[in-house]
């Protein structure tokens, strides 16, 4: 691993030499636009020159399509993520099931809450990269959503089982239930409840393994798989939920 990080802080380095290069405007709009640039490359390389699998959790400002670029393929056992439902955000699980391809190791897990809307889509997406398992149901804590196009009052949201290779573990109950009125949105809007990401985290990793959320949101996952013993890899393309994890991490 330390191999690749050397190999992606050279990468940055270069990247930020492109950048000086580029012609960005005159006077305070060029000035403004090159500190942004190299405000969020010193970000990435402190984040890269900081990894370790020492059992710190490691945290990234990246899209999902990029993570490839900092996980070495192979050394995650456990992907547990909940992407953004909007269809606007579609082509995320495709760029989800690409990472998750390249990350897990062989008989690796990817668990993914969704919506129900555009699961035929979803499901084509994942199918390209991974194999499909199972559909677990994670009971909605102590309320419901109404999706009104569909006149649906819905209880449950999916947890999208996919497989890179045969799955060994213990057999498992398909069913989710978060303590109730525990769904977390004082980090973030999309937050789910920690207790459920506690139980899958229990099911499907054990101490020492490595557990990846690729969209971080408000942090939920990270605290899980901490709480577990697992080591942890992060990554929000927004740069406020990875600061609000660390924040969250280091109390």
């Amino acid at each position: 691993m330390d191999g690749g990080m050397e190999r992606d802080e050279r990468r940055m380095i270069e990247e930020q030499k492109v950048f000086d290069g580029i012609d960005l405007g005159d006077g305070e709009e060029k000035r403004r636009t090159r500190a942004n640039i190299a405000a969020a490359h010193a970000r990435r390389l402190a984040r890269a020159r900081n990894h370790r699998y020492d059992g710190e959790p490691v945290l990234y400002e990246c899209a999902v399509a990029d993570l490839h670029k900092y996980v070495d393929a192979g050394t995650v056992d456990l992907v547990l993520t909940d992407p953004p439902y909007p269809r606007e955000y579609l082509e995320c699980w495709r760029e989800l099931g690409e990472f998750a391809a390249h990350a897990l190791k062989d008989g690796g897990t990817l668990l993914a809450l969704s919506g129900h809307v555009d699961l035929p889509d979803i499901h084509n997406m994942l199918g390209e990269s991974l194999s499909y398992h199972w559909t677990m149901a994670w009971r909605n804590s102590g309320r419901h959503a109404r999706v009104w196009p569909r006149r649906v009052n819905v209880w449950w949201k999916p947890v999208l089982w996919y497989q890179k290779g045969e799955y060994e573990g213990d057999v498992q109950v398909d069913m989710v239930r978060p303590p109730q009125d525990e769904a977390d949105k004082d980090h973030h809007h999309w937050g789910q409840s920690q207790g459920g990401f506690d139980d899958l985290i229990a099911r499907f990793a054990s101490p020492g393994d490595t557990v990846c959320d690729p969209f971080l949101g408000g942090g939920t996952t990270a605290l899980a798989a901490v709480g577990r013993g697992c080591r942890f890899i992060g990554a929000d393309i927004d740069a406020e939920c990875v600061e609000t994890t660390d924040a969250r991490l280091q109390r």
